[in-house]
């Protein structure tokens, strides 16, 4: 039964989070897949975006500063993810937006090679999101 999918245990990112910033840097090298729940309360006006990295530069697989302009020294970028309402992407510079509706959203991650992931939220003018992420492999 070793190709069985083992889901490891939900990690929270943010909890009903009032104000913009981002995850801490999760290592996610050893997962196939990440799947994201995203929740936002009825006044929530914000976005989540989701930032990947390799390592903080080419020679130095460390986790970037993702609270921190992208740069040569600090290098990660944005990462699309798939609805799994329609399957349609969410480009990473774009994100998931939530306008002042209660809504719940589930996403899959793109992380094919990717060692770093955090979560970010931005464009925060008001209301709640709370975030929670699932890591499974097929180990």
């Amino acid at each position: 039964m070793s190709d069985l999918r083992h889901v490891k245990l939900p990690l929270t990112l943010f909890n009903a989070k009032a104000a913009t910033g981002v995850s801490g840097a999760i290592p996610v090298e050893y997962y196939r897949h990440l799947m994201v729940t995203i929740a936002g309360n009825a006044t929530a006006n914000l976005t989540v975006k989701c930032q990947g990295s390799l390592g903080i530069t080419v020679a130095n697989d460390a986790a970037p500063t993702f609270s921190s302009a992208k740069s040569v020294a600090n290098m990660w970028d944005y990462v699309a993810m798939y609805d799994y309402q329609d399957g349609s992407l969410v480009a990473g510079d774009t994100g998931v937006a939530f306008a002042a509706a209660a809504d719940v959203r589930n996403f899959l991650i793109n992380v094919d090679g990717l060692k770093w992931l955090s979560l970010e939220v931005s464009t925060y003018t008001a209301g709640e999101v709370t975030v929670i992420l699932m890591a499974a492999d097929n180990k």
